[in-house]
């Protein structure tokens, strides 16, 4: 795990940024040029850090603080940017604390969700926050306007449900629970109803799922082996047109599956191979479902996030990478096939658990939470640029909220 970078502050008297330091957020550390604050920015991003539950708001034009902080409930823990121009916090005290994002200001805190959650996912138009409960074997549902608070369905009828997908049109939840071959469909344009399951092949253990952009294909992650299944991972290609009767077109085999992310020609998937305990990388191209898997082994462990950069790059991360010494960051070349292990540099190593991988629009910049710290990655060196913000406490999610 990285160990603390955390330099002292000095609380003097004279500027505003001096007065920033003084509140405990921000340190100058190793950057090439002297950090100060830039009030207003039109290109933001939005830090959670968990030392004294506050959300820190970054230039993410200039890689700067606007030295405006805003408050996030007990140690928020990740942050969804909606389609209303609003995000919503999640801690893990279980509290939802809504952000107006263009006022930066705090709406406040909408409700708590009745048990821990890892999967949240909004409606396409901002008012319905959804998530995972596997503790009671159902999907709560928040309405961020009235607070309430219901079960779907009730009586814990999904036991173990633990990931949601939704369709980009908003319409459709899929729902994937522990230690079960059925994927369930909650049809929100009929009250929420679930659907008959989909079931999947003996030992498959569907995980997760991307949805095509016309909303018509779901392409499920069976993670196998890794998840305490019997069977090879693979990508179960099916027809979600109708969701009455979903149709599985294909089962492509895979090395592993816990994450992926797809553009408009090849689905990227990651996972560990439990056998070797190697984390692999496989490209799946979209018209021939044909699979490449990428001969160089990434970092091991629990694979959650992923994204695709500017200078064709594919960051990965995992948590627990044990196998890989603490180096849970990859990076993968799409254009040139190559992938490796990235180490960081001295002053900013590459250790520990990688919790959000967060690309910056327009720019070959990555901003990267990696071991409880924000680390600004340059995508055309695949190393930490020169200019960063060390963070005092511990951080734990970023994201964009202007692109």
């Amino acid at each position: 795990m990285k160990k603390a970078r955390q330099a002292l502050i000095l609380c003097a008297v004279g500027g505003a940024f001096a007065l920033f330091l003084g509140c405990g957020s921000y340190n100058g550390g190793s950057t090439s040029t002297t950090p100060a604050t830039q009030p207003t920015a039109t290109k933001r991003a939005f830090l959670l850090n968990e030392f004294g539950g506050v959300i820190d708001v970054i230039n993410s034009a200039t890689d700067m603080p606007t030295g405006n902080t805003l408050s996030a409930g007990g140690a928020p823990t990740s942050i969804i940017v909606m389609s209303n121009k609003k995000s919503i916090v999640h801690s893990s005290t279980g509290e939802i604390v809504l952000i107006d994002d263009a006022t930066e200001s705090v709406v406040g805190t909408v409700n708590s969700f009745p048990g821990a959650t890892e999967s949240i996912v909004p409606s396409k138009d901002g008012l319905f926050a959804y998530a995972a409960i596997p503790s009671l074997g159902e999907i709560a549902k928040m309405d961020l306007t009235t607070q309430a608070v219901t079960a779907i369905p009730a009586a814990g009828g999904l036991p173990g449900v633990r990931h949601l997908a939704i369709t980009h049109n908003g319409n459709t939840i899929l729902a994937f629970s522990d230690n079960t071959e059925q994927v369930a469909f909650v049809d929100r344009t009929n009250s929420d109803a679930v659907t008959a399951p989909l079931t999947l092949p003996p030992g498959s253990r569907p995980y997760t799922a991307l949805i095509s952009s016309d909303d018509s294909t779901a392409y499920i992650l069976n993670c196998g082996v890794e998840c305490g299944g019997t069977v090879q991972a693979s990508i179960a290609v099916v027809n979600i047109s109708n969701i009455a009767s979903p149709t599985i077109t294909a089962n492509v085999p895979v090395r592993a599956a816990t994450v992926a992310v797809m553009d408009s020609t090849s689905l990227y998937v990651a996972g560990t191979d439990v056998t070797t305990n190697l984390g692999r990388l496989d490209v799946m191209n979209l018209s021939s479902l044909a699979v490449a898997p990428v001969a160089t082994a990434i970092s091991d462990g629990l694979h959650t996030t992923m994204a695709l950069a500017a200078n064709n790059k594919l960051y990965v991360g995992s948590k627990a990478c044990t196998n890989s010494g603490g180096k849970c960051l990859s990076v993968y070349n799409t254009s040139s096939g190559a992938a490796s292990l990235l180490s960081g540099n001295a002053s900013n190593p590459a250790s520990g658990d990688v919790t959000a991988i967060t690309p910056i629009a327009g720019r070959p910049v990555v901003y990267i939470i990696q071991g409880g710290t924000l680390t600004i990655y340059d995508s055309s060196t695949d190393a930490p640029q020169a200019t960063q913000i060390l963070i005092t406490g511990k951080v734990s999610d970023v994201k964009e909220v202007d692109n």
